[in-house]
């Protein structure tokens, strides 16, 4: 071979094997992140659905939140050393209904995902029934024991963990709420979705700690009709005059809101029949209370996604999720609107206002 082949040769050579190995190197593993939070059918169409999940939805001028939760499972990944791009590949999906929620499942198991992060109970239990192997860290179900997602908290088994939004705390805070409020409180009316398996959970647990508090708890269902006209959202109008009709004919002297996005249509209605009808609402969304409504209690949702990723890390260390513990909020935000309660005719008591997170005037 003479010089000038040998050389072309050797430079080939030298350039093909850089690329060879990078062919070689194994893809980073994938991390998906799969919401889906509708319930109640045609009250929350898909595009609202969508909106609300990637949060971007004004509700009467306050946005609800500037960021995706999506954003926040990805900034924990980063804080934990796993950077996008470079140490795990992250994906994230809002799927507007049930069917396009199984098929992103599918195709996500069909490729190799290594972890799938889901948000919201329907996510969860789809992706249970989707697989049994691919490790599920969910966050924000209601009651994952009860609604049989995982055997204990303790010792989840099987392929799933993650964190409950469900604490014993805020199943009793809403009614200790409602007796500091007004200590004659006798009767309480719980507005939830009953297509919403972990509000009926909640509901569950709220009649439990009723009883005990010598408190008789009405179950009011969600809207089932919508109002002529397009919401602001881009939907349906959700009619909840049936709802505080319900409320009157009960008698509570308080009403709680379990959160879920079908009551976002209606959000204002919400706050202003309870005005209308001197009612007052605890709910479990600080945007219902920068809306009208006048207390608000919910785990810090900060803490509830740096859990969940921290899982996440465990897992892609080589942890299996059936031996990951369950975790629960310990950090609960509280917010009080000071105008709606003086529509209500109500004073906050002030070691009420000193416990406060957050005060609107």
């Amino acid at each position: 071979m003479d010089r000038r082949r040998f050389l072309v040769t050797s430079l080939a050579g030298a350039l093909a094997t850089p690329l060879a190995v990078e062919a070689q190197q194994p893809a980073l593993p994938l991390v998906a992140v799969v919401e889906g939070q509708f319930h109640g059918g045609d009250i929350v169409p898909p595009p609202l659905q969508d909106a609300l999940l990637v949060g971007r939805v004004m509700i009467a001028g306050v946005d609800r939140n500037q960021r995706s939760s999506h954003d926040d499972v990805r900034d924990a990944l980063r804080d934990a050393g796993y950077i996008d791009g470079r140490d795990v590949r992250f994906t994230s999906s809002f799927p507007g209904n049930e069917k396009s929620l199984k098929q992103i499942l599918s195709k996500l198991i069909q490729s190799g995902v290594r972890v799938i992060v889901t948000i919201g109970t329907p996510a969860t239990l789809a992706a249970k029934v989707s697989t049994k192997t691919v490790p599920i860290v969910m966050v924000g179900v209601g009651d994952p024991v009860g609604l049989g997602i995982v055997r204990s908290l303790r010792q989840p088994g099987g392929n799933i963990t993650g964190t409950s939004f469900l604490a014993p705390e805020i199943v009793t805070k809403g009614l200790e709420l409602l007796r500091e409020l007004k200590p004659t409180t006798t009767h309480v009316a719980v507005l939830r979705n009953p297509a919403n398996p972990a509000a009926e959970q909640a509901v569950m647990h709220m009649e439990e700690i009723a009883r005990q508090f010598g408190l008789t708890l009405h179950r009011v269902p969600a809207p089932l009709a919508t109002l002529p006209g397009v919401s602001a959202y881009g939907g349906p109008i959700a009619d909840f005059r049936p709802v505080f009709a319900m409320v009157k004919q009960s008698r509570s002297d308080g009403l709680i809101v379990v959160n879920d996005p079908m009551f976002f249509t209606g959000i204002t209605d919400l706050a202003d029949f309870a005005i209308k009808d001197g009612i007052p609402t605890v709910f479990q969304g600080k945007h219902y209370v920068q809306n009208g409504g006048l207390i608000a209690y919910l785990p810090n949702p900060a803490e509830l996604f740096r859990a969940a990723a921290m899982l996440v890390v465990k897992i892609l260390k080589g942890a299996r999720p059936g031996d990951l513990p369950v975790e629960q909020p310990t950090k609960f935000e509280l917010v009080i609107n000071l105008k709606t309660a003086k529509a209500l005719g109500l004073t906050i008591p002030p070691s009420l206002l000193l416990r406060a997170d957050q005060v609107i005037e």
